[in-house]
């Protein structure tokens, strides 16, 4: 499956260049009209990091527009999609509601951290990746000292096996932001199983701004309230939602 990529530039013309995201992207904003409703569909990194593409592909490339140029509202959702277009062919019911995509339905702490990393030289698209392997290197490490604590080194081996040859792992390696997530959800049980409560609503508060599931995580800090450690858990707890106000 790797080496084979469909162009899907046949179904969207105006999918836009491989490289130069950033004025892509304004044209788009400022042209919705002349772009099919997923911008993003068909685009490639180009130039020099041609040979990391395969790593890049649908909401990689909304993490790397709010990178390099924030968040956007298109105001003129209108337009029909790929799909709306099939079905008219088909001559099968369309739904009639607006289907134009936004950057704002993105999180802010992956695309934050690559701007952050872009500040010291590291180009956006080696940034992101680097982000997402380290994040997904460190998880394996705390998970398996995690496991190992609770139980022993033969069931951390066997746990950290799983956690690796999961066949969603491999969105720990590619421009996604699920291997921040990860490491969140175990560096939270990490504190948690040590009673560090505040630490874990700091950890949950940032979690929190990662993806849409991570204000779930604070369910954790009902352990404080359990070992009727009520003001820090409270305090954890409180903490838990500051990313919402992101």
């Amino acid at each position: 499956y790797w080496p084979i990529q469909l162009d899907f530039r046949q179904l969207n013309a105006a999918a836009g260049p491989k490289s130069d995201l950033a004025a892509y992207y304004h044209a788009w904003a400022a042209h919705p009209e002349e772009f099919d409703p997923s911008p993003m569909i068909g685009l490639e990194v180009g130039d020099e990091w041609k040979w990391i593409s395969p790593l890049f592909r649908w909401d990689s490339f909304w993490y790397l527009s709010i990178s390099e140029v924030g968040y956007v509202l298109n105001r003129d959702p209108g337009g029909t999609s790929i799909l709306d277009d099939a079905k008219k062919r088909s001559n099968a019911p369309v739904a009639r509601e607006d289907r134009r995509e936004q950057n704002l339905v993105f999180f802010p702490v992956f695309p934050l951290m690559i701007r952050i990393l872009g500040y010291i030289g590291i180009p956006a698209v080696l940034a992101a990746l680097l982000i997402s392997n380290v994040a997904t290197l460190l998880t394996s490490c705390v998970l398996y000292e995690f496991v190992r604590r609770m139980y022993n080194e033969q069931v951390a081996r066997w746990t950290t096996w799983a956690w690796l040859l999961y066949p969603a792992s491999f969105f720990g390696t590619v421009a996604y932001s699920d291997s921040l997530m990860a490491l969140a959800v175990v560096g939270a049980m990490w504190y948690v199983q040590r009673q560090r409560y505040i630490v874990t609503g700091l950890i949950v508060g940032l979690t929190s701004a990662m993806r849409p599931p991570g204000i779930l995580l604070g369910a954790v800090l009902i352990d404080g309230w359990i070992r009727r450690r009520w003001l820090s858990a409270t305090i954890g707890m409180a903490l838990s939602g500051m990313g919402l106000v992101t």
